[in-house]
């Protein structure tokens, strides 16, 4: 009995064996039994549905001149499986090392999610050129028509490469035996732990992938291994469409597999087919008498002379074209659901489909990656090049970069894995802006880039007007402070680092002048007077005569160009009572000087300086700036400034200029630190605060540093009398994040942000969590999203 059921199980593995079709993988190709070869051109596809119809036309038409370069190419989406390795090797790295227990199991966290979205939510997609050698083609000549397919392809603007051997294994794995958890696929079972001679005793790779049943005994679909499958076959397309890329949709549709055909028509046979369509209607529109007939062959005869007359004009090849559509699902409800959807995406394209009743058999090998067309010309439709072209399914909208962290996913359902430092021709750096209005998911997504920073090993000071950030700090292991109660003090005249590089020959007119002086005692006091001009609109006169007092204090302290700063403490520096008693004593002592002859100044400028910071110094406003710094030394801190904002605008720009001015310093001398900015549109008030920021950002990328900027009131970037200041705060950063910006000018607003009229579709209404993502020169409709556990530490305040 036992002997008996072994031979069946035998005979159904050589029967699924047979229907595959493959007799060996090497390095670069599929051979099949009768010694055909199947390469493949693996494409990265683009994200379609943020793209202007005039950048989708460009893709189509060089789809098009590809297909009439290469013939009898195939064309193939399917499904495949999202790597997170790398991510779940990086993430394992940092937790070996963090010493946070909070990040830690963060980190244990992020890599269990990972694991979960690559089996529960959708898969990743692949796209390919197939091409099918005949036998008798010599392998030089293969390589020789792949290497010059893949050379169009390029020239083109397609990104792609030729499938190894490992990405052949990968395909066919996933296709017949759904395995999505693998990365890697021996040549036999046992390969890594046993010797060769013994390994090749067990079964083969094909052996492990081949289903354990494929039973075509059912009319609408058919069963291969644990899923159920049905094909259809397109039977006829729209005479005229004003839709792009009709696949696209199709394309990167989990649980589909598409796969087009084409191959050439001869002149000869292009004209037989138009004369014999030509014949056929005019028939029609002279014999029948039905009214409906005579409209449709009249109509028919304008459309074959509009495509006589732009063939002639374009010089356009016609392509024998045959499409079959294969979904899978693992249940019938599910497959029913699955062709739910895709007839749908048809029939809004207006495109017939065969469902191929008690012909599955004859669609699977039609359908399947290394499959052939066994119905030869009965679904082939003569299409020009470019119709052909207008399928275009190569539109994917997932995004995993190495080392990257989960943020959401794409409204298509593709997950979207962001590393922020990541660098490339089109990303330059890992700056941030978020834009939107209130209530959109602005601060929930910058809760989420928080966690990420942390776990990343960054430094992180948030400047915080409204509080928000306050429960997921001290969740983090972080400090919060309220800089308001005057319990924390920064102490403006410790003097701090703003450039460790000299300044380049041609700096912009408006850096500050803190950016350009050599050392750090002169850098510092001309930040002095931009802090200080922050905190009134101290006259030139008024701002020289400081900047001789503020030099005077330093050389009491024994202040130098040579000081060692690393050996002082925050009590070893001046503060602003000492600065005010300076003043005042030399006001005391200005005739005396002034006989000498060596004073500069006026005495009425000194008495007018001295009034005028008497609050800062010694009065009411003193308490948040006159003492020693001790802000804690700690790498994530959430400045509190949310009364600052109800405060008078002089105390509010100078709280502001002194946070910067210690993030600056953090910023530039230890470097892997972010600095967030939330409400930016309160800082776009004061121009020189703009101007610090902006040197900020060209100055973070080469310390490992970067500005993450936040703000609800996009129109406040537009006034005139800001907009060249701020244009580059908009237009620096690599990774944009758009919200639905409430009202505003939207011409404007495309124009300054450099948004295509189809990008800003995806946000030009109301839709909480969902942005307009874009990443150098990708882009992506994001819906934001946190993990559970994640979402737990965010606390109550807003973006919970």
């Amino acid at each position: 009995m036992r002997y008996t059921n072994d031979r069946r199980k035998k005979k159904k593995l050589q029967t699924t064996l047979q229907l595959m079709d493959i007799k060996e993988i090497d390095q670069s190709s599929v051979i099949t039994p009768d010694g055909q070869r199947i390469s493949f051109i693996l494409i990265t596809p683009v994200n379609m549905s943020v793209l202007s119809d005039e950048v989708v036309a460009g893709r189509i038409s060089a789809l098009a001149n590809i297909l009439t370069s290469i013939e009898n190419l195939q064309i193939l989406c399917l499904n495949a499986s999202q790597s997170y390795e790398k991510n779940k090797e990086h993430l394992a790295a940092q937790m070996k090392t963090e010493t946070n227990e909070v990040l830690a199991e963060l980190d244990r966290k992020d890599i269990e999610y990972l694991d979960d979205i690559r089996i529960s939510m959708a898969t990743g997609r692949e796209f390919a050129f197939a091409v099918r050698f005949k036998k008798n083609i010599g392998r030089p000549q293969q390589e020789q028509t792949l290497k010059r397919l893949l050379l169009i392809l390029l020239e083109a603007g397609f990104t792609a490469r030729i499938a190894e051997e490992q990405e052949l294994k990968g395909i066919l794995a996933i296709y017949f035996a759904q395995d999505i958890y693998n990365d890697y696929w021996p040549d036999f079972d046992g390969e890594e732990i046993l010797s060769p001679a013994e390994a090749k005793q067990e079964k083969s790779f094909l052996e492990l992938i081949a289903p354990s049943i494929i039973d075509f005994r059912r009319q609408r679909y058919y069963v291969c291994g644990n899923t159920q499958r049905t094909v259809w076959a397109v039977r006829g397309y729209p005479t005229t469409t004003k839709d792009q890329a009709i696949f696209r949709e199709l394309g990167e549709k989990d649980g589909v597999t598409l796969h087009i055909y084409t191959r050439p028509v001869g002149s000869y046979e292009t004209n037989k087919i138009l004369e014999r369509a030509e014949r056929r209607n005019r028939h029609m529109l002279n014999n029948s008498s039905r009214i409906k007939e005579k409209v449709e062959a009249e109509s028919n005869m304008q459309d074959v002379q509009l495509l006589i007359e732009n063939m002639h004009r374009s010089k356009e090849p016609f392509l024998h074209c045959a499409v079959f559509i294969e979904m899978a699902a693992g249940n019938d409800k599910a497959l029913e659901l699955l062709q739910g959807d895709v007839a749908a995406i048809l029939n809004r394209h207006k495109i017939l489909y065969d469902k191929l009743f008690l012909q599955q058999k004859e669609g699977m090998i039609s359908a399947m990656p290394t499959g052939q067309n066994l119905f030869e010309n009965q679904f082939e439709r003569v299409l020009p090049a470019s119709s052909v072209a207008n399928m275009f399914p190569f539109s994917y909208s997932g995004k995993t970069d190495p080392q990257g962290m989960y943020i959401g996913r794409d409204a298509n359902g593709s997950n979207i894995i962001v590393n922020f430092d990541q660098r490339g021709q089109d990303k330059t750096n890992g700056h941030i802006i978020i834009l939107g209005n209130s209530g959109e998911g602005k601060s929930f997504l910058l809760k989420i880039l928080s966690c990420i920073f942390r776990q990343s090993r960054k430094n992180l000071y948030i400047l915080d007007p409204e509080n928000e950030y306050k429960e997921l700090t001290e969740a983090l292991g972080g400090t919060y402070m309220d800089m308001m109660t005057g319990k924390y003090i920064i102490n403006p005249l410790e003097p701090r680092l703003w450039n460790q590089e000299p300044a380049a020959e041609f700096e912009p007119i408006d850096t500050p002048k803190a950016f350009l002086k050599p050392l750090r005692i002169n850098q510092h006091i001309a930040f002095l007077r931009d802090f200080f001009s922050a905190y009134k609109p101290f006259p030139t006169e008024q701002l020289d005569t400081l900047e001789i007092m503020l030099e005077l204090l330093y050389k009491e302290f024994h202040i130098t160009e040579e000081t060692d700063y690393s050996r002082l403490r925050p009590s070893d520096y001046p503060i602003l009572t000492d600065l005010y008693k300076l003043m005042t004593r030399e006001l005391e002592n200005y005739e005396e000087k002034a006989a000498t002859g060596l004073v500069v100044y006026r005495k009425e400028t000194l008495r007018e300086l001295c009034l005028g910071l008497h609050g800062i110094c010694t009065g009411a406003e003193s308490v948040y700036f006159n003492g020693y710094t001790n802000i804690p030394n700690a790498k994530h801190i959430d400045f509190g400034v949310k009364d600052m904002l109800s405060t008078n605008q002089s105390l509010s720009n100078a709280m502001y200029f002194n946070i910067l001015s210690f993030m600056s310093h953090k910023f530039l001398t230890d470097g892997d630190t972010n600095i967030c900015c939330d409400e930016l549109h309160e800082l776009l008030k004061n121009r020189i605060a703009i101007s610090y920021l902006l040197s900020f950002i060209k100055r973070g990328r080469k310390r490992g540093s970067n500005v993450i900027l936040a703000s609800q009131n996009v129109s406040d970037f537009f006034l005139p009398e800001i907009v060249e200041y701020t244009k580059p705060l908009l237009s620096i950063p690599t990774h944009r994040f758009l919200f639905y910006p409430g009202s505003c000018d939207t011409e404007e607003y495309k124009r300054i942000l450099g948004v295509s009229d189809s990008e800003y579709r995806v946000i030009q209404n109301p839709n909480r969590g969902h942005c307009l993502y874009s990443c150098g020169n990708e882009r992506y409709h994001l819906h934001v999203i946190a993990p559970k556990y994640k979402k737990a530490l965010f606390g109550t305040a807003g973006g919970a």
